[in-house]
């Protein structure tokens, strides 16, 4: 067998292997959150935020802007949200300052169950035309959510927060 040969089987037989060790049990599905997002009381939509997780927003909130891999400022934004259709539904995130749209992200998503019902975090909301954040720091601003169900239903929430200048690559 030339050493191509070999190479190709090896590939071959990883592929195969990996294929058939990935069709074990869904060992990583939470049966008990799946069952709230099941029994999930309607609550509104929570706009928070979170890299990792969803994290509530308390009263007077600080976020920090934080470099994205391409050049941009973003800030994490997260929701979460009751008993609803989580198909398909459609995330748009505006940031305002001065009355003025300075940020944002459109973002389609199928939403994940969690513990208090659909949730979906780590959302880089980001800062428009790679402004940067030094020049929108420590002035009010308002992050704006509307979610839309594949039905077209709509939700919406708002927080205003202080803007923090920055979050480094760490």
């Amino acid at each position: 067998m030339s050493g191509n040969s070999k190479k190709l089987l090896v590939g071959v037989i990883t592929c195969v292997s990996l294929f058939v060790l990935g069709c074990g049990e869904d060992s990583f599905i939470d049966e008990a959150a799946l069952l709230n997002c099941e029994t999930a009381q309607s609550q509104p939509l929570k706009l928070g935020t979170g890299n990792q997780r969803f994290e509530p927003l308390t009263q007077d909130p600080e976020l920090l802007f934080t470099p994205g891999f391409q050049g941009g400022w973003h800030v994490w934004g997260a929701i979460q949200i009751g008993k609803i259709d989580p198909i398909r539904t459609v995330l748009d995130f505006e940031l305002i300052q001065d009355d003025q749209k300075i940020g944002g992200l459109v973002l389609p998503v199928t939403l994940q169950c969690g513990a208090m019902g659909y949730e979906y975090f780590g959302i880089p909301v980001e800062l428009h035309f790679h402004r940067q954040p030094d020049t929108v720091a420590d002035r009010e601003m308002l992050m704006r959510l509307t979610l839309t169900e594949r039905d077209g239903t709509q939700h919406t929430d708002s927080i205003t927060f202080m803007p923090r200048c920055c979050n480094s690559f760490e």
